[in-house]
């Protein structure tokens, strides 16, 4: 709010998102805007709904510490993933993928890598829709991949993960199936990228799903083909009425 913004800024959003959610309740309230404006300014909040008399010390603890004022004092991302309150929460061997899903996966990257762009496109489709709990296991696989907990996965990354799966694999077949699943010049893979490459992994895509993406690939690239059209037609056409216009004029 004070125009100053860096990453940590992030950290106070997810503090302020934690809150809500364990408590269906907003941090900072008023009936007035500027009452509210100067109690987020001030860092002014408490746990006053009747839900927080549930909740753990610790996850007041978690939330009170994200949603400090002064960022030098409030949780960076290393720190607030290694909270006590995850640690019981959420932890670290609840997720940890199972062997056979890291060789399963390990299988459809494989398999990816010979599939077409336009196969690659719909499967893109499908992972942007599908549920949470379709991709959680993909997503423990993910995280395994990314070890820098940076939400992509790097070439390193990705080479250690392979070489942990196939140890015969050389430099060259590794860069070639990294290149097949990130589809970027960044070299790094994004979770929708990732997850497109692995959702057979769970069992064949049924025709339904891969008709409907297709359905919809198809109307985008009829909605393209038309801006198209209309840009080449359009200057076409104004110099057509520039002319009639001039012509009037004369």
């Amino acid at each position: 709010m004070r125009g100053v913004y860096t990453n940590q800024a992030d950290l106070w959003s997810i503090g302020v998102v934690a809150y809500m959610l364990l408590s269906n309740t907003k941090p900072f309230y008023g009936r007035k805007r500027r009452v509210v404006v100067n109690k987020i300014l001030q860092g002014e909040f408490t746990f006053y709904s009747k839900s927080w008399k549930n909740l753990s010390d610790e996850s007041k603890q978690f939330v009170s510490a994200l949603i400090q004022v002064d960022s030098k004092k409030r949780l960076n991302a290393v720190q607030a993933l290694k909270h006590p309150w995850l640690d019981t929460q959420f932890p670290l061997s609840d997720r940890i993928p199972e062997k056979t899903t890291l060789d399963s996966v390990h299988e459809s990257i494989l398999a990816y890598g010979s599939v077409s762009e336009f196969r690659k496109m719909a499967l893109m489709i499908i992972a942007h829709q599908s549920t949470t709990d379709e991709i959680i296991e993909l997503r423990k696989v993910f995280d395994a991949y990314d070890t820098a907990n940076d939400g992509t996965i790097s070439y390193k990354e990705f080479h250690d993960a392979m070489q942990n799966a196939n140890a015969s694999y050389t430099d060259k077949d590794v860069e070639k199936l990294f290149k097949s699943v990130g589809t970027g010049n960044d070299n790094q893979i994004y979770y929708l990228e990732f997850l497109a490459a692995t959702l057979e992994a769970h069992g064949r895509i049924t025709e339904e799903r891969l008709a409907g993406a297709f359905d919809r690939l198809d109307r985008q690239v009829e909605v393209q083909l038309k801006l198209q059209t209309c840009n080449e037609t359009l200057p076409s056409l104004l110099n057509y009425f520039s002319h009639l216009l001039f012509q009037f004029s004369i």
